[in-house]
């Protein structure tokens, strides 16, 4: 019999799930989890999860409770660790002392991990303190779902998952309250898509999206606000390749970045071996990116070939190509910008490891060790983004802005390239290149969109 543990994923932002509650989702051999819960979480998850997807919206249960208690009762009986994964806290309003209470009467063992409920976070996100020494010493905290029995109190009141029911509530709140009590709504509360409408009872709109916070009190006009002051808060950045801690840097400006690869990339492993029976005929070998790299060493233990029997010089393109081959204990005698940059200086006769789209002088010999090709499937994905107005497109190689190009139209968009090469091929094609860093990484490209924007920022209040 497995260990079922009830996991809080926190409020949303994926760096505020608790460490102990990360570690177990890392080790869960199945996750059962729900809807307002960050998605990348699950990408956390090691290779052969079971992901169980259990939501409820208001109205809209996907699985009703007792379902969900026998999914993890079955899950615990087949496997060692169960993890339910609950937005925010798993007790707070999250039933899962009811689900404890349920697997416990079938003799399955439950641990709980804690973590941070939306009612504290949300509001420090959007820059209202929950308690004030000079305003508010108390807080309670509601379900906004249904109706319930309030009493006037001189702290902060919080409803949790108040949309769908804030009309009637809205009724309770004047009678208690008073129609000038200062109150805020709060949604999509710790990402870089929050938004925090400041008002009145009496204002309060009809509608509001869900996820919702509603805050009320006289804490609301205290603002120590910094989350929604961030450099790129809001702006949306289009990344044209899978999602990578590498950008983080971005989100933790306050951007909403979107990863949506182009393409995908396919191993060419026959071609390598073959290329591996007539290595000696090469005096030199270039890697023109990663991917080159880990494919043809996969390649040598596949063969079981000793890499001392190399003997050709070793270039490559690119820093990170540079770094990913030192890790194999490999130093390369040139490093290039450009793939031009090496063909221009290396020793003949050379034989480069590319992708099946790169064009290769006549005078080496090209070996296709890896095919790109085009996620087509992801082509509406790209066209809603676009015409949701993005701020800043980047892309990663050339041939991320090929396919790109081959499925969607830029209009307006401030266009990133992560080097040299990338940006010849854009602008072979006619669009301006906004942003290329020095060096190509990841971080630097970063670092750049963050001084882009403060630059133009200012500009912008120069000219009001």
């Amino acid at each position: 019999m497995g260990i079922v543990y009830l996991v809080g994923a926190g409020p949303g932002d994926l760096k505020l799930v608790t460490v102990k509650g990360l570690e177990i989702i890392k080790n869960a051999d199945t996750i059962v989890y729900d809807r307002l819960i960050n998605k990348k979480l699950l990408s956390l998850a090691k290779k052969g999860a079971k992901l169980i997807y259990v939501g409820k919206k208001a109205g809209r249960h996907y699985k009703t409770q007792e379902e969900i208690n026998k999914i993890l009762e079955e899950e615990a009986k087949n496997v060692e660790i169960v993890v339910r994964l609950k937005g925010g806290d798993p007790i707070l309003f999250g039933r899962g002392a009811e689900e404890f209470e349920y697997l416990k009467s079938k003799n399955i063992e439950v641990k709980i991990i804690p973590g941070i409920t939306s009612a504290i976070a949300v509001p420090t996100y959007a820059g209202i303190p929950i308690t004030h020494r000079e305003v508010s010493s108390s807080v309670h905290i509601y379900t906004g779902h249904k109706e319930i029995d309030l009493r006037k109190n001189r702290g902060t009141s919080i409803f949790l998952m108040a949309g769908k029911n804030l009309n009637n509530l809205k009724k309770q709140l004047m009678k208690t309250y008073g129609k000038d009590t200062p109150c805020a709504i709060i949604s999509n509360g710790t990402y870089n898509t929050q938004k925090t409408i400041r008002t009145t009872i009496s204002n309060l709109p009809k509608n509001i999206p869900s996820p919702s916070l509603l805050i009320i009190g006289s804490v609301v006009n205290k603002n120590i606000n910094w989350f929604e002051n961030q450099k790129l808060f809001g702006k949306k950045i289009l990344i044209t390749r899978e999602y990578s801690s590498e950008f983080d840097l971005l989100e933790e400006q306050g951007a909403i970045v979107y990863c949506i690869p182009t393409f995908k990339i396919i191993p060419k492993y026959e071609n390598i071996k073959d290329f591996m029976k007539k290595i000696d005929n090469y005096k030199s070998i270039v890697f023109t990116s990663k991917n080159g790299v880990i494919f043809f060493f996969e390649t040598l233990k596949m063969i079981k070939m000793d890499v001392r029997k190399i003997k050709a010089d070793i270039a490559v393109v690119g820093e990170k190509t540079s770094k990913l081959l030192e890790n194999y204990g490999i130093y390369p005698t040139l490093v290039g910008k450009t793939a031009k940059d090496i063909y221009d200086k290396i020793t003949l006769p050379c034989a480069t490891l590319t992708s099946n789209i790169s064009t290769v002088p006549t005078h080496i010999y090209k070996i296709t060790a890896y095919e790109n090709i085009p996620i087509l499937k992801n082509k509406t994905k790209l066209q809603k983004i676009i015409n949701d107005k993005v701020d800043y497109v980047v892309f990663t190689s050339p041939s991320s802005f090929h396919y790109f190009r081959n499925m969607v139209t830029l209009t307006s968009e401030i266009i990133c390239a992560i080097g040299a090469t990338t940006k010849s091929e854009i602008e072979k094609r006619g669009y301006k290149v906004h942003i290329t860093p020095k060096k190509a990484t990841f971080e630097e490209l970063s670092k750049e969109i963050i001084l882009w924007e403060g630059k133009h920022e200012k500009t912008k209040k120069i000219e009001k």
